[in-house]
């Protein structure tokens, strides 16, 4: 009974985490005919509103400091590339 419960338990955590981590490595949506500096623009809005979801979410212990790390270096990545191509 306890082995079925701490499994059942086990893939319960492991589908709430990827339902949280999930969204971070979803690429930006774009409508059609969009130009291309508007789709720079969602692009970084949206990196920098999942960069503030992460960080809610490390405060509230949801992700560990390694996970958080690496999606934060992603987000980053992802808002200065765009951000970057803005700029140009």
């Amino acid at each position: 009974m306890n082995a079925i419960l701490a499994g059942s338990s086990f893939f319960l955590v492991l589908i709430v985490s990827w339902l949280v981590v999930q969204p971070f490595f979803a690429e930006p949506t774009v409508p059609e005919g969009e130009s291309e500096r508007e789709r720079l623009f969602l692009a970084k809005e949206q990196a920098l509103e999942l960069l503030e979801e992460l960080e809610n979410d490390f405060r509230s212990q949801k992700l560990d400091e390694a996970s958080y790390q690496k999606q934060k270096a992603e987000l980053l990545g992802r808002a200065a590339a765009a951000m970057s191509r803005l700029d140009l």
